[in-house]
């Protein structure tokens, strides 16, 4: 068999990019010629494909975690995915409205917890949101607020 029970079950556990069963295989001890014979019948099969991994990880980023489009982006890289394919996929009309709505949420918890706005702004810039959905979930904050004094 070309694959091992132990990648087999790296990769069966969750689903994997690339580059982690690449660095899976190397700290096995594999040589290359093994890897790339595994990386290439991985792939041919469906278990490692890095286009179907960035979108359920785009999907789960945005149901669970909140993240800005920035940190979704440096985390991908960080698994080894090409920046070409993350990019492509951040382009998605989707990614932008949730990165909006993200925003949106965490402007509407800090302020009513009483943060001040600026350091929420600063706090939203840190964590890569843009500044256009930043001034823009401020302003949506702010209008309903005027909206509750005013009834």
């Amino acid at each position: 068999m070309i694959v091992d029970d132990k990648i087999m079950h790296f990769v069966l556990f969750k689903r994997r990019t690339e580059q982690e069963v690449r660095e899976k295989c190397k700290k096995l001890k594999y040589d290359e010629d093994k890897i790339d014979e595994i990386i290439e019948y991985l792939k041919e099969t469906d278990y490692i494909n890095d286009e179907v991994y960035i979108r359920k990880y785009i999907n789960n980023a945005q149901k669970l975690k909140h993240l800005s489009k920035n940190e979704i982006r440096i985390d991908l890289i960080r698994r080894g995915i090409d920046t070409s394919i993350i990019e492509l996929a951040l382009e998605d009309d989707i990614v932008q409205e949730f990165e909006f709505e993200s925003t949106t949420y965490f402007v509407n918890k800090k302020l009513k917890a009483g943060d001040d706005v600026e350091k929420v702004k600063k706090y939203l810039l840190n964590k890569g949101y843009s500044y256009s959905n930043i001034s823009k979930a401020i302003d949506n904050y702010n209008d309903m607020q005027d909206n509750e004094d005013m009834e």
